[in-house]
């Protein structure tokens, strides 16, 4: 008998099992890199939360302005106030839908001079927090100096329809107010004297816009729907205290 078709064979075999043999060990390192390579992406995104909070708290102190200036006046210098726009562009991309963030940053926007940016935030605000008197307000005030008297006062009468317990209860809750509460040394008690001084002034825009617009006849229905309406405006007229924005 012809020996090498046994010895081809026999090759053969050998080839194959060195064959499977490469294949199984590359196998075995692929998978051992793959394990290697999901324990390290596992350990980092472990620790991920930790370290992005210490470099956005980092970045946060960076930008961290001074709260007790901000006002009107500060706002209105194009310097400063984009650096208040972006302290609280950093705290909104961590604390998305925060009714008190967009307030600020409307409020920021609006004495900036951007009075539609103002607007889509106070916007975004009343989506996250439908009770906010604040947004509500500040809105009926911007639509109020737009002329555009008939916006003005929707949101106006909707402001004054919030019950003061709630919208104060609102402020102290809120961790952005809180800061200008500890920054400016302002107590709930101040913040409540403040919030009612506020609701007299919408009562008063409501008077006004309602007088330009001809509508004298709503004020005898308004004045039985707010019970201290024919009050504030005996003591004060029909001419808010302000325009300006209000913020707690």
């Amino acid at each position: 008998m012809d020996p090498y078709p046994v010895n081809e064979m026999g090759a053969v075999l050998v080839g194959v099992n060195l064959s499977c043999r490469a294949t199984v060990i590359r196998a075995l390192v692929f998978l051992a890199i793959v394990f290697a390579a999901a324990f390290s992406w596992w350990s980092l995104w472990r620790e991920y939360p930790n370290a992005r909070e210490g470099l956005y708290s980092r970045r946060i102190d960076s930008y961290l302005p001074d709260l007790g200036a901000l006002g009107p006046e500060l706002l209105r210098s194009g310097k400063e106030s984009s650096r208040f726009l972006a302290y609280y562009h950093l705290i909104e991309r961590q604390s998305m839908g925060t009714a008190g963030v967009n307030e600020m940053l409307g409020y920021c926007y609006y004495y900036s001079g951007n009075a539609r940016k103002a607007v889509e935030y106070f916007e975004r605000a009343l989506r996250s927090a439908p009770g906010s008197f604040i947004a509500r307000y500040n809105l009926g005030v911007i639509y109020f100096r737009k002329k555009d008297l008939e916006k003005a006062l929707v949101y106006f009468q909707q402001a004054v329809g919030i019950p003061e317990g709630l919208a104060l209860s609102y402020v102290v809750r809120s961790k952005v107010f809180s800061q200008f509460r500890v920054v400016r040394r302002i107590a709930p008690r101040e913040s409540l004297l403040i919030l009612q001084a506020e609701y007299g002034d919408a009562k008063r825009f409501i008077r006004t816009a309602l007088e330009q617009l001809g509508r004298t006849r709503d004020l005898f229905f308004l004045g039985a729907r707010y019970n201290d309406l024919r009050k504030v405006w005996a003591e004060n007229g029909g001419a808010p205290f302000s325009t300006e924005l209000i913020i707690f």
